[in-house]
């Protein structure tokens, strides 16, 4: 159960960090049509066995775009100008470091998602990256 608890909350702050600084909007500028005022982002799925993952990194992603001010953001898909799509396909914990028992004392968190954004209006992919 400790070791459970302590997964969790690793991959709730490794996810957060993630997050944080691997999927922000580079610049001020962005990659989007200047007529993409709504996004919406459903929920993520999920493909691990990590429970509830896909809530949090969906909200995540849903914040960093809020975040940048000049979106609108639904968790749905209709009346939307863009939609973005992921799938958390993995996630591995590794030890990194160890005590001198042998405890692990770092983890090293990797999560592979698939992520799609496709442009309503036009139905092309504006971004797509199957193992990010």
């Amino acid at each position: 159960m400790r070791i459970n608890k302590y997964r969790l909350t690793l991959i709730t702050l490794l996810s957060i960090s993630i997050i944080g600084c691997g999927y922000q909007l580079a610049g001020r500028g962005s990659f989007l049509p200047e007529y993409i005022e709504t996004i919406g982002i459903p929920m993520f799925e999920n493909e691990t066995s990590v429970f509830e993952i896909e809530q949090l990194l969906t909200e995540q992603v849903r914040q960093e775009f809020i975040g940048r001010g000049r979106y609108r953001v639904i968790a749905g898909e209709l009346g939307v100008d863009g939609i973005l799509n992921g799938v958390i396909r993995d996630i591995t914990i590794s030890p990194a470091s160890f005590t001198a028992d042998q405890q692990a004392t770092r983890y090293v968190f990797t999560l592979t998602a698939s992520i799609v954004f496709l442009d309503m209006t036009t139905q092309e992919i504006l971004w797509e990256n199957p193992r990010m």
